[in-house]
């Protein structure tokens, strides 16, 4: 999936129609743009503060759950996540109303709980990689039944950068183009693996025979079936050919 490309062009982020982005940085400075990395950008700068789901509210507040048993669906989406002591975790819920469920497994080396922990719908401590400890949550009783009831579980590695309004996007395109998998384009600025996951300007949507592993969106059937399948011992290597 492709959002419009951007450029940070050392004074605020702007559209660009091409890929010939270098032009219109070299302009913002007789000397060229300050060096910028990632992590100093206003990255949610262009994002919506607000977002409406498709009856024109926001999803509604939910009472406060046990996050250590068995799960509850509270929002039709669900994202889930094997995070460490880097994780980005709060950066998915700014920018407007969350509209999906937050499941996180917590892997890191700390033994108190991270403090985003709060704002997740259930969690577990246990090590491990992504789907191996998905597939551990997903063999819980009770837990199965509950995820086929979402309309779609979006996988992702801790360290992905994105924002709530564009998660809900990613939910809503799976929805409206019934899609079983899919996954977001990857800024150039970021780690970019394979060529055809990095961001195309011309695109709003890509059909490929190939998904990468670091935060595919799945149907609940899809991904039910994967992970009945899936082999730990893997430890996630290659398994981005196996769940298509």
């Amino acid at each position: 999936v492709d959002a419009p490309w951007r450029v940070y062009d050392g004074r605020a982020w702007r559209e660009v129609s091409d890929v010939r982005i270098r032009a219109l940085a070299a302009r913002a400075d007789k000397d060229g743009p300050p060096e910028c990395k990632l992590d100093d950008l206003p990255v949610y700068a262009w994002t919506p503060k607000a977002a409406e789901t498709s009856d024109g509210g926001e999803a509604a507040a939910c009472d406060e759950v046990d996050v250590d048993a068995c799960p509850v669906m509270r929002r039709p989406y669900l994202v889930y996540s094997c995070c460490g002591d880097k994780a980005v975790v709060p950066t998915w819920l700014t920018n407007g109303p969350r509209k999906f469920d937050l499941w996180c497994t917590y892997y890191g080396k700390n033994d108190e709980d991270p403090e985003w922990k709060a704002n997740v719908d259930c969690y577990r401590r246990r090590k491990g990689g992504k789907f191996e400890n998905m597939k551990a949550l997903f063999e819980e009783p009770g837990v199965a039944d509950v995820l086929a009831s979402y309309d779609g579980v979006w996988v992702t590695d801790d360290d992905v950068v994105i924002d709530a309004p564009r998660i809900f996007r990613l939910f809503e395109i799976r929805k409206h183009n019934g899609l079983i998998l899919l996954q977001p384009a990857f800024d150039p600025r970021g780690k970019v693996s394979h060529a055809m996951t990095c961001v195309q300007p011309a695109n709003q949507i890509r059909l490929t025979n190939f998904v990468e592993m670091t935060c595919p969106l799945f149907a609940p059937d899809c991904l039910a079936a994967f992970l009945r399948a899936f082999d730990p011992e893997l430890k996630g290597w290659g398994a981005d050919w196996w769940f298509l």
